[in-house]
């Protein structure tokens, strides 16, 4: 049950006509104590100008009851109106659970680096280009020439595509 109006939900002024288990006035302990905080978030309510002591140099309990109500409801408002703050939220959590997910697949062995895979290719291909190259020399005398001339047309064919 969701209450939009505070004074419904602690009772209006005059005060309620049920007895509650509060004084009308407290100290900065005793206030604390009854809304179960501590006496510094008392006084960090007074600094931000949430509640106020009375005349008395006392606080009005249900004055400052309601006004800290109001004081949590309007945080957490804006806590939860600002998507862009909850859409970079989720983006971050996201991001952070696809490194850690990236970073395991790594170790696990199923992942390689971009940098594995050039250093391995290179090799693959330098070995193959020297195997090609050889291929001539196995030849008899009279084809030697013509196929060396196409193994290198080819390589320099497949080295200016990439």
């Amino acid at each position: 049950m969701a209450y939009d109006d505070l004074d419904e939900l602690l009772g209006g002024d005059p005060a309620p006509t049920m007895a509650l288990n509060r004084p009308a006035e407290a100290t900065e302990a005793q206030l604390a104590s009854f809304w179960g905080v501590t006496a510094r978030q008392v006084r960090m309510l007074v600094t931000e100008g949430a509640i106020s002591k009375s005349e008395s140099g006392l606080f009005d309990v249900q004055n400052c009851t309601r006004a800290y109500l109001r004081s949590m409801m309007a945080k957490a408002n804006r806590k939860t109106t600002s998507p862009d703050l909850a859409a970079e939220k989720l983006r971050l959590t996201r991001e952070q659970a696809d490194a850690v997910e990236l970073k395991n697949a790594l170790a696990r062995g199923e992942l390689v680096t971009a940098s594995d895979v050039k250093s391995t290719w290179a090799s693959i291909l330098t070995d193959l280009r020297a195997a090609m190259l050889a291929i001539p020399a196995r030849l008899s005398l009279t084809d030697r020439d013509l196929v060396d001339s196409e193994i290198r047309v080819a390589l320099e064919r497949l080295s200016e595509n990439g």
